[in-house]
């Protein structure tokens, strides 16, 4: 065998295995939904003091969310959830005001 060819082809094929193994996922982007205030409760101190609302979404089901500073939120207006890369909730924003804080703890309600 020819020691010149090889060993391009054996640095080839190296290269082309380490390209299957290592191959990297796309970055996915955030994600957002616009959902709807049903209740606000203000501060909630039995949760370290975070403002608490209730929220409904698109799919009818609602959620109780903790985030830590007043949003100025109102019953009726509405929010947008950003959702991470694993679907956790991340931040609430206001719509109205542009506020936006990140999410604490969330809880469905039904």
């Amino acid at each position: 065998m020819n020691k010149k060819r090889s060993l391009p082809r054996l640095v080839w094929g190296l290269l082309l295995l380490f390209s299957f193994l290592f191959v990297v996922p796309p970055a996915m982007a955030d994600s957002t939904e616009s959902m709807t205030v049903t209740q606000t409760f203000g501060e909630d101190p039995s949760n370290g003091m975070h403002y608490k609302i209730m929220v409904k979404a698109q799919s009818g089901n609602s959620y109780f969310v903790w985030y830590y500073l007043s949003l100025g939120v109102d019953v009726g207006s509405t929010v947008v959830i950003t959702f991470d890369n694993y679907n956790d909730w991340k931040t609430i924003t206001n719509t109205a005001n542009g506020k936006e804080q990140n999410i604490h703890k969330v809880l469905k309600v039904n």
